[in-house]
This record gives C-alpha cells, structure tokens and sequence, in this order.
C-alpha cells in the first residue's frame, strides 16, 4: 500500500513540497532510481533501532497488510523527531501494543498502531520518511544543525534502548510464567 517511488515522484511535483526532493537529491544522494527505503542515506539512521524481534510481540491492525513493511515502520516511529512512541504490554495477550503521541496545535493526539487503518498507516510512512529527509538536509546544510541533529539522533536511539530493555523484561516475564 505504500510505494516509496509513488512517494518520491509526488515528492517532486507538488510544488510546495518539491523542494525537498531537490535538495535531498542534490546534497545528500540522487533519488531518481530509489525504488527501496534502504537505499536511502536516511536508512542510515535508521536502520540502528532493531524492531524485527518486536514485531512478533505486537499487536497488530485487524487487517494487517503485508503491503506494508512494519519493521521500516517502527524503525521511523522510533526514529521520528516529531512524535513520541512506546509500548503497553498486555500479559493476558502476550502483545505490546505501540501507542504513538503527536503534538499538533498546542494538543496531543494518542493513537494505538492496532486501530489504525491502512490509508492511515500510509500516510504514517509519507510524513516520517520526508520529516527524515528534512533532518538529512538541514544536517547537510549546516554545520550547527548538524551537530543538534545528531543529538537528537542519540536521545532517540537511547529512548529505543530503554524500551528494548523493558521489552526484555517483558519476554523474561513470559517465560516464567509460562515455566510455573
């Protein structure tokens, strides 16, 4: 349901939006044969929050579309700079299910992964992957934005690490229970 050359093509002829494409491709890595998130530079980043184990945890839409990469998915919730994310662990299911909070307009807006449709979802891919082209650009733009950029970066995958080890102690809490 997502296609990432659909994406990048909208990308360079809306014209609000243009821009982006333009600059991603010109300062950080040419986008017109980019069929693939992982070959982007942004992957990069990315591609340190290891969510593949995760994935056979969490709770997941009804429809649960193949379409969908959820491992990429998770790697750019987790990576976002514009929400925040966690986990709420269901014992009685044996399931974690992500809840994502979004500040817009002096409001935050809570949204479980599980309820959310795929039109929903994505869009979910849209905003993450251009907000992390955004941060590529700024970071290649600016030496100063560079540095607060990858800042950030390292708060984000330290957050990751805290919920990696509460998700350990999630499966530890499983196999006992499971033992006794």
């Amino acid at each position: 349901m997502f296609d990432l050359k659909d994406f990048l093509d909208n990308l360079k002829e809306n014209p609000q939006k243009k821009d982006t494409y333009e600059k991603y491709n010109n300062l950080i890595h040419p986008l017109d044969n980019i069929s693939n998130i992982k070959e982007l530079k942004i992957y990069s980043y990315l591609k340190k929050f290891e969510t593949r184990e995760l994935l056979n945890y969490l709770k997941k839409p009804e429809f649960w579309d193949e379409d969908f990469d959820y491992d990429i998915l998770l790697k750019l919730v987790f990576g976002s700079f514009s929400s925040e994310s966690d986990f709420i662990f269901d014992i009685k299911e044996e399931k974690m299910r992500l809840f994502i909070v979004v500040k817009a307009n002096e409001k935050k807006v809570k949204k479980y992964l599980n309820e959310l449709w795929g039109f929903q979802i994505a869009r979910m891919f849209e905003i993450y992957i251009e907000e992390q082209m955004n941060l590529f650009i700024l970071a290649a733009e600016d030496e100063k934005e560079k540095k607060i950029v990858e800042k950030e970066q390292k708060q984000r995958l330290e957050n990751f690490n805290k919920i990696l080890n509460r998700f350990k102690e999630f499966l530890e809490y499983l196999k006992l229970k499971k033992e006794n």
